[in-house]
């Protein structure tokens, strides 16, 4: 019996370790690369749904695709991030007829609830794809991210889609991709961003 608890307890130990090397290297992307998406067809607990509430419409859902309406703009989402990133490349599929430009811009850390400052990416700087099928466009764009973006651990972007609030129109967004990156790590900065995350954890 009593070998049989020492199985028990060192398998324990050792699944509990696992378990926290995983953690951290979710949490820490080692890799130095984390690509994040949102179909809206299952809810992403990284990147939020579009709002306000009263510019969007709900989740649609047609034929297993799932699409989210932009009736008034401009329009948020916000991504959670455990860890700091050097650049952020965002993609946003979208339905819409008449092929409206869709720029896409960072927002600046809030120091108050109505600071609003952004880097939005001129039209020269931006991807655009069309893809004849459905009426589906493609859009890109790639910012610099740092400590200055980050509010309550959330990088928030701003999707704006000029002449679309007097055209009286109305498109839909059915993909959202986040691409986040920093540079290779060594142990040294693993350590320091293990015990940075950690503090963070203790104070939430």
């Amino acid at each position: 019996m009593k070998y049989i608890l020492k199985i028990y307890t060192i398998l324990l130990i050792i699944g509990m370790l696992f378990f926290f090397g995983w953690l951290i290297y979710k949490n820490l992307v080692v890799t130095g690369k984390l690509f994040l998406v949102n179909d809206f067809c299952n809810e992403s607990q990284v990147i939020s749904n579009l709002y306000p509430e009263n510019r969007v419409g709900g989740v649609e859902k047609e034929n297993d695709i799932c699409s989210q309406r932009i009736f008034t703009e401009p329009v948020y989402f916000k991504v959670k991030i455990s860890r700091t990133f050097s650049k952020a490349k965002i993609k946003v599929v979208y339905e819409d007829e008449r092929q409206s430009l869709v720029q896409l811009g960072l927002m600046k850390r809030k120091i108050t609830p109505l600071d609003w400052r952004f880097d939005l990416q001129s039209t020269e700087d931006q991807i655009i794809n069309h893809i004849s099928k459905d009426n589906l466009e493609e859009q890109s764009a790639e910012f610099s991210v740092g400590l200055d973006d980050i509010t309550d651990h959330s990088l928030e972007f701003i999707i704006s889609v000029p002449g679309l609030t007097d055209g009286r129109h109305q498109i839909k967004i059915r993909r959202i991709e986040v691409e986040l990156s920093r540079s290779t790590q060594d142990w040294k900065t693993i350590f320091a961003d293990l015990k940075n995350y950690l503090l963070r954890k203790i104070n939430e």
